[in-house]
């Protein structure tokens, strides 16, 4: 008889017992996601130095919008805590030695980091090894990491 209420009392908690192992198996699966998106933040996090912007090698110039620019340099920052900025110089029309900085929070699936810009829109951008490219307001920027 005791044997058979062990039994029906074990039957009874089965679900209760599945239940839990579920719900800590979710858990670990978060935590897993968390831990690898925190990895590659890390893992591509750094200063870039812009390269080229449409293919021509930095210092060049490049139409942006109606007007024509000379991009004299440019860096970008990647931190591990989903920040970036980016910094260009530049001149335009009679203003030389020009430095435009904005700041934005990312967020990375594979290769791929979407930014989303204080007081503007969102641009995407992907992480290749060392190389960051990204188009913005019509220009393809590229970044090699220092």
């Amino acid at each position: 008889m005791k044997t058979t209420a062990i039994l029906r009392n074990s039957f009874r908690q089965l679900p209760r017992l599945l239940a839990l192992y579920l719900l800590a198996m979710l858990a670990l699966m978060v935590l897993s996601g968390c831990r690898q998106k925190a990895q590659t933040a890390t893992r591509i996090s750094g200063t870039y130095q812009l390269v080229s912007v449409d293919g021509k090698s930095v210092p060049c110039e490049a139409k942006h919008g109606n007007a024509l620019v000379v991009i004299h340099s440019g860096k970008f920052q990647l931190n591990p805590d989903g920040t970036c900025s980016s910094s260009m110089n530049f001149s335009a029309n009679s203003r030389t030695n020009l430095n435009h900085v904005v700041n934005a929070s990312y967020s990375v699936a594979d290769t791929e980091l979407t930014m989303k810009w204080e007081h503007a829109g969102m641009t995407k951008g992907q992480v290749v090894g060392n190389t960051f490219t990204m188009t913005n307001e019509g220009m393809v920027l590229s970044y090699q990491k220092q």
